[in-house]
């Protein structure tokens, strides 16, 4: 039994070895990353009001440092320069931010496979997390009974 215990350890240290020497944020827990030039706090962009309105969806996330201005690109959860791209759905969309001003956020997106381009011009809104309600009843699903 200790065996098992031992080798459920040394892969599971293994494995957050591997995704930090990537870079990449993990999904079990470590919460948010911080900025790699300030080390300040990153926030996620939300969509904004033209997602809502038909256009396209993004595959990848904008993360913006709250003290300066940096803009990272995010894909499922990890830094990545690459993401789906809209036109043949392959992972060749290369993604380039940058912060112009205090507001905004220029994303210049080209495919390296069929030549989809797009620049996109932002409002830098950071995304709220909704509020931490006490009554956690309302999360359930009633089923009928049978």
């Amino acid at each position: 039994m200790w065996i098992l215990v031992v080798i459920v350890g040394i892969t599971f240290a293994a494995y957050v070895a591997m995704g930090a020497w990537h870079g990449r944020l993990l999904s079990v827990g470590i919460g948010g990353s911080p900025c790699p030039e300030c080390g300040g706090q990153l926030q996620t962009l939300t969509p904004g009001p033209g997602a809502a309105a038909g256009e396209r969806p993004r595959s990848y996330e904008l993360r913006v440092c709250a003290s300066c201005s940096h803009v990272s690109t995010t894909v499922h959860g990890a830094r990545s320069l690459y993401a789906y791209c809209p036109s043949c759905r392959q992972m060749s969309l290369e993604v380039h931010a940058k912060a112009s001003g205090s507001d905004r956020i220029d994303v210049n997106e080209q495919c390296q496979i069929c030549g989809f381009q797009a620049e996109l011009d932002l409002e830098r809104r950071v995304a709220t997390p909704p509020p931490d309600d006490d009554d956690r009843s309302n999360n359930v699903i009633p089923f009928p009974k049978r």
